[in-house]
């Protein structure tokens, strides 16, 4: 169960990362689009779901943002009011994939 605090935390920091993520300048990363946000209950992790639009290997895409990840700890660091920022994993989300390939199924 989620308490109101992790919920106002989940929503706070995927407004916050999104607007990061929407400036990052970085072609290895390229379009990311964040999909789910969670707050470990400790507060000291945050899991992100992404995917990367218009990505033929969104392995290398995901290395880099990984790598980009102390920046982007960083700048979020600089415009939340929280006593610590989340150390943030970027995991990709494959949902949408496996959605169309049994919808394709279906149809076969």
């Amino acid at each position: 169960m989620k308490t109101n605090r992790l919920e106002h935390l989940n929503i706070l920091l995927a407004k916050h990362l999104s607007a990061i993520l929407a400036k990052l300048n970085d072609k290895k990363v390229g379009f990311v689009c964040l999909n789910e946000l969670s707050v470990s209950p400790d507060l000291q992790n945050a899991t992100v779901y992404v995917s990367f639009l218009g990505a033929e290997q969104p392995e290398i895409n995901l290395a880099a943002l990984n790598s980009a990840g102390g920046h982007i700890r960083s700048e979020l660091a600089q415009v939340m009011s929280t006593y610590r920022v989340p150390r943030l994993k970027f995991i990709i989300d494959d949902l949408f994939d496996k959605a169309q390939d049994i919808d394709n199924r279906i149809k076969s």
